[in-house]
């Protein structure tokens, strides 16, 4: 079709309510624990 589509706030708003993180809680909490201990 010749219309042109508008991508709006709102389109990602409901796609990010659709996915699901790529990184789990559990290996989330283990990166922030390796960050912290090499940080020090």
């Amino acid at each position: 079709p010749s219309s042109s589509l508008r991508v709006a706030q709102q389109h990602f708003e409901e796609a990010f309510a659709k996915v699901r993180p790529s990184v789990s809680k559990k290996d989330r909490l283990m990166y922030e624990l390796l960050r912290q201990s090499l940080s020090r």
